[in-house]
């Protein structure tokens, strides 16, 4: 199942992003760049860190780019997004990984600081 979901996700994320691989090492720049016209997306790192509460699962990235700047760097998914299931586990799976991973997020802020996350791209390696 999580191996569909991840080819679901593979196949949306094509028609929004523009690859050009030029390295596979997690520890070099970015070789994907989104293709997304928004200030706002200029989001992308490595997971550092996870935590679910009742109705939203919070992360936060390391290694990459953070525009939006949000309290205490943290980013959420809420559980009343419609690909709420299929965006945690790609997150977790990420995570796992040490996959890059790219954040959609809203245009703004929501009252308390925080980035939500609309959707997401991961570049995982080449193998």
């Amino acid at each position: 199942m999580k191996t569909f979901i991840f080819l679901i996700l593979t196949v949306f994320a094509y028609g929004c992003v523009s690859i050009n691989v030029k390295d596979t090492n997690p520890d070099t720049e970015f070789a994907a760049k989104p293709n997304w016209n928004s200030k706002w997306t200029n989001n992308y790192g490595y997971v550092s860190r996870l935590y679910p509460s009742d109705n939203k699962v919070y992360f936060s990235l390391k290694g990459g780019k953070t525009f939006m700047s949000p309290l205490r760097n943290y980013y959420y998914i809420s559980i009343s997004h419609p690909n709420y299931r299929a965006m945690v586990d790609l997150l977790y799976l990420a995570a796992d990984k040490r996959w890059k991973l790219f954040v959609k997020t809203k245009n703004k802020l929501d009252a308390n600081g925080f980035a939500e996350a609309e959707y997401f791209v991961v570049d995982p390696p080449n193998k």
